[in-house]
């Protein structure tokens, strides 16, 4: 039987996974969730708890699986011994059509298309309008870290820039990353699943798609990567290992934390809870406080208060 109400839903959710474990959670505190098969792709934040909704009342982040969980803490341990890195690192509002195209202000489609091969994925460029919200959002970010950052715009967000600045060792100097972009997910072909650059007047060896395959080559050194695009989380559910994507490939090339979504996010509620995040970030709070208080502020919001505006970001690492 279909079930049409997101709160019918949500109950029953709640009453299957949440209260066979009422005493053992009733403490409340910070829950590592490691989601099997479709539990995954399930934002457990937004369930009802205790007469409210659990991301009132816990700390939440998520783990593939618990050796995956062991290699984030470990890396998070190394990095504390790490010598001061820059801040912030951010590309954004990337050129994605060319002028004369109508942009529609979305944050793209990602699933339309079953791409099984690199070559393939060339065959998505025309389904990605411009972002011209995404600049502010990186912009406003970048003003929390006025000294210490690093911003790629328009033109500067390509694959090409990337590489160079990992070809230089100086993507590893990096704290935080940011990448406000369309998103692709392959469900045919996880390691397909691609952050999407400028795909005009691209240089020869990039096609624009840093896919899963190829972050593992990268270097880096961050304690969190900001994957604000649509459905960046999405990915293969693999037995043991539960969701297999960007967040894993992220992992492998050195980060600890990703912070992604889970469904496509609203392009003006997206600038606002991202720059909340950074502005947390900025005050000292560790990743998954700074995504847990941004939650509750939009959750409170008087525009952003449904969850379909804050639910979908959820944040895979050591937390």
């Amino acid at each position: 039987m279909a079930v049409d109400d997101v709160g019918t839903l949500g109950r029953y959710l709640a009453a299957r996974l949440l209260e066979p474990l009422r005493t053992a959670l009733s403490a409340g505190g910070q829950w590592v969730i490691s989601p099997d098969g479709p539990l995954a792709q399930l934002p457990f934040e937004a369930l009802p708890w205790q007469k409210g909704r659990l991301v009132d009342r816990v700390q939440v982040h998520y783990t593939p699986s618990l050796s995956v969980y062991a290699l984030a803490r470990e890396l998070q341990r190394d990095y504390r011994e790490l010598p001061d890195r820059r801040a912030l690192f951010a590309m954004g509002h990337a050129r994605y059509e060319s002028a004369g195209q109508r942009s529609t202000g979305g944050r793209g489609r990602t699933r339309s298309a079953p791409v099984r091969s690199v070559e393939q994925l060339r065959e998505l460029d025309t389904g990605w309008p411009n972002l011209p919200g995404t600049e502010g959002e990186v912009l406003a970010v970048q003003r929390l870290f006025p000294r210490a950052s690093l911003v790629q715009l328009g033109v500067q967000a390509t694959e090409a820039n990337l590489q160079a600045l990992n070809g230089r060792g100086e993507l590893k100097d990096f704290r935080y990353l940011l990448f406000s972009a369309h998103g692709y997910v392959s469900l045919a072909q996880p390691a397909l699943s691609a952050i999407v650059l400028g795909l005009q007047d691209r240089a020869p060896g990039t096609d624009g798609y840093v896919t899963a395959a190829e972050w593992p080559s990268y270097d880096l050194r961050s304690d969190l990567t900001v994957l604000s695009a649509c459905d960046t989380g999405v990915g293969a559910v693999v037995d043991g290992e539960g969701v297999m994507g960007l967040p894993f490939a992220l992992q492998l090339a050195g980060n600890v934390n990703t912070v992604l979504t889970l469904w496509p996010v609203d392009d003006r509620a997206t600038a606002g809870f991202v720059e909340a995040l950074f502005r947390h970030l900025r005050d000292g709070r560790s990743p998954a406080q700074a995504l847990s208080m941004t939650k509750r502020e939009f959750a409170r919001h008087p525009r952003w208060s449904a969850p379909r505006y804050w639910a979908p970001f959820v944040l895979v690492g050591a937390g």
